[in-house]
């Protein structure tokens, strides 16, 4: 048999080598061209990462609610309040940057479920959209960014982590939010983001949950929700200072809604208990801050909203309630620049301006006032409260028509006691006493321990056909409402005149 051949081994020149290299990477763009022009979902894939489309100059981000891949609650609860928490930090990052971010509690309260609703309702133009799904205690998140006009997607990224370590899954989704912004964080930033009140994961959960029903306090359900939420977390972590905190603006609420002065102490002790264990919690100070200024107590209100605006610079409740406590104190120049600086915070965000219009129609600029609740219902058209604030300030002109049609328009959407009232106050002014007297009374139904409604009822009995009579008991009514009033705040100087 004939000797196999010996096999020798060639070697590549240099030269050979980059050939051979270049033909490999040839085929290799070829392939992928491939694969893009005819699978779509790689071509949309490779494109968004190779090709990311540029961001506008404005970034105005609206973080939509996660969802959860499993149908159980508690996946639900976690995946939502991983999105809330996800929020709240990247709401951190605007201070100093062409970024605004719709505040989670906003995003639950208007029940903003998709980007186009983001859009139209709160002049969101980019999105991000996240999805959670659990096996076992791995959880993986994915998270896009979205363009509101066009619901094209942007850019994408997904991340994994446990249910056990939420704060770190967390603060990986934050950042891969910030690499799609495109925004360069500093050692302090990153510092801010790795922040956490508590060690407990769902003791955060149930405190993000509460913070989204308080985004509404106009419905008595949603206080009550609230409390439960905060109470459960509190029962996780006993020394959560954020939970105190949110209970204590929760139990205010509950005060503000029912005039039940009892609640005013319990607000008082779980703001007072958040703040001794974190004196350094913004919404600790916030809280306090609040207590202080709805008992009169505007000096100490004002020391701390001024805190906790240090420790939070982008904190909204911390902004309204300094101007409120400066202008209560007199300082009406330093409270109007403190509106101004909230709405310059977050110029797509409606709440600044209608702060801004209470202030203007309480000193009677109407005209001011009116152009920025008009700003308000702008941005916020489904607000029912926005039109009852913007008929009023027309009431204060003297449109009486355009401001019946207003309120008309806000008592459909939702009839409260304040916008009832509101419409009645104009078919008074119209001289339709009767028709005013009918609508009081119903206002009275919608919140009877609102003084004030009660006092405008005894006006439209004296002046309506027949009912005098009933004048003097609706203003008794409405002294023995003021005066249990004035108890929380004996410096409240528009019941004293009313009085």
């Amino acid at each position: 048999l004939a000797e196999p051949a010996r096999l020798t081994r060639h070697r590549f020149t240099v030269k050979e080598i980059v050939k051979y290299a270049g033909a490999l990477a040839i085929l290799a763009v070829l392939l992928s061209l491939l694969m893009v022009v005819t699978i779509p979902g790689i071509r949309r894939k490779m494109l968004i990462t190779f090709w990311p489309p540029p961001l506008p100059s404005r970034l105005s981000v609206a973080v939509l609610p996660f969802r959860a891949a499993g149908a159980g609650p508690e996946n639900q609860a976690f995946c939502q309040g991983l999105g809330e928490a996800v929020t709240d930090k990247l709401t951190l990052l605007t201070v100093g940057r062409n970024l605004q971010v719709t505040p989670a509690s906003e995003m639950v309260a208007r029940s903003v479920r998709n980007a186009a609703s983001a859009r139209e309702e709160l002049g969101a133009n980019l999105v991000f959209q996240g999805n959670c799904s659990q096996t076992g205690e791995s959880v993986r998140v994915a998270f896009s960014l979205v363009d509101a006009a066009s619901l094209r997607p942007l850019r994408s990224d997904t991340t994994s982590g446990y249910a056990s370590q939420p704060f770190i899954l967390r603060n990986d989704v934050v950042l891969g939010m910030t690499r799609m912004l495109q925004l360069e964080l500093t050692p302090g930033e990153h510092q801010q983001l790795a922040r956490q009140s508590t060690q407990i994961p769902g003791a955060y959960t149930y405190y993000l949950l509460g913070i989204g029903y308080l985004s509404d306090p106009q419905k008595a359900e949603n206080t009550e929700k609230a409390i439960s939420l905060f109470e459960q977390a509190l029962e996780l972590d006993p020394i959560n200072a954020l939970a105190f905190s949110g209970l204590g603006i929760a139990f205010w609420q509950k005060y503000d809604l029912s005039k039940e002065t009892s609640w005013v102490d319990t607000a008082r002790i779980s703001c007072e208990r958040a703040a001794s264990i974190d004196p350094r919690l913004a919404a600790a100070q916030s809280c306090m801050g609040t207590v202080f200024s709805g008992t009169g107590q505007y000096e100490k209100a004002r020391a701390s909203f001024q805190l906790a605006l240090e420790l939070e610079p982008t904190s909204d409740e911390a902004y309204q309630g300094l101007a409120y406590s400066q202008e209560h104190l007199g300082q009406s120049k330093e409270a109007e620049q403190t509106f101004q600086q909230a709405i310059k915070l977050r110029p797509e965000y409606w709440p600044g301006y209608s702060w801004l219009g209470g202030y203007l129609y309480r000193r009677a600029r109407y005209s001011e006032a009116a152009a920025m609740f008009e700003k308000v219902v702008a941005l916020a058209p489904e607000r029912f409260a926005a039109y009852s604030d913007l008929g009023g300030t027309e009431l204060a002109m003297g449109r009486y028509d355009k401001a019946i049609r207003t309120l008309e328009r806000s008592v459909a959407m939702r009839p409260m006691g304040f916008s009832v009232s509101n419409l009645a106050v104009a078919y008074f002014y119209r001289k339709r006493f009767a028709e005013a007297a009918r609508t009081f009374e119903k206002a009275t139904e919608l919140d009877d321990r609102d003084y004030r409604i009660w006092s405008y009822l005894a006006e439209a009995y004296y002046f309506a056909p027949g009912e005098r009579s009933k004048a003097a008991p609706a203003y008794a009514k409405a002294v023995a409402l003021a005066k249990e009033k004035l108890k929380v705040n004996e410096r409240d100087t528009e019941i004293l005149r009313l009085l």
